[in-house]
């Protein structure tokens, strides 16, 4: 990585300090689901300290606040009230349930490729924001990349795969192509050339 304040300057040593507590071993959203509710909701407690939080955010503050969680304090769940305590220890279950049901809305389908062309900007669309989140780690704005997606025909490696576009319908590219294929979790898929990009051929 070159700051560009150092542009044209000897190289210097970047010295990087990861935090021992950190696992990085154990995919993020693995991490999640292994989480206990009273965990989650500390953390997410923590986490409002120290992300600020946006202008759109805030009737949903509101209402969460009236459940004991607020931004910029801790957040004990074995303090609050026990009909709102038993509310979050059975949310994680509930809100698993709906970000699967939500995430098949999320794209949309178009000679049998899905695809995301709307998602990197949610605004409150929580739920939107968190599907994406579960089943892709997170995604760019569709400006910066697009992600097609085989739904329920994956991709076989056994097959070949062809992107055709007919000449003069070519969509405006002003950088370059790539396609990168990535498993259920939304980590590159191994493989024996050990190439995380595939060439297009546009003719």
């Amino acid at each position: 990585m070159t700051l560009l304040s150092q542009w044209g300057k000897p190289p210097q040593a970047i010295t990087v300090k990861i935090d021992p507590s950190v696992d990085m071993n154990t995919p993020a959203v693995k991490q999640v689901e292994q989480m206990a509710p009273d965990a989650y909701f500390a953390y997410a407690a923590e986490l409002l300290k120290v992300n600020g939080t946006h202008l759109t955010d805030q009737p949903t503050l509101a209402r969460i606040k009236r459940l004991g969680i607020e931004a910029g304090q801790s957040f004990d769940l074995a303090k609050v009230d026990p009909v709102i305590r038993q509310a979050l220890e059975t949310a994680p279950g509930a809100a698993e349930k709906a970000l699967i049901t939500e995430w098949p809305k999320v794209g949309r389908t178009a000679n049998g490729w899905v695809m995301n062309t709307d998602s990197g900007v949610y605004g409150a669309n929580y739920l939107k924001h968190a599907a994406v989140a579960m089943f892709e780690i997170g995604m760019n704005l569709p400006k910066d990349s697009i992600y097609p997606d085989t739904a329920a025909t994956p991709l076989d490696g056994h097959n070949n795969y062809v992107l055709h576009f007919a000449k003069g319908e070519l969509p405006p590219v002003d950088e370059f192509w790539s396609v990168t294929v990535y498993d259920l979790h939304g980590f590159t898929v191994p493989n024996l050339t050990d190439r995380i990009h595939l060439g297009i051929e546009a003719t």
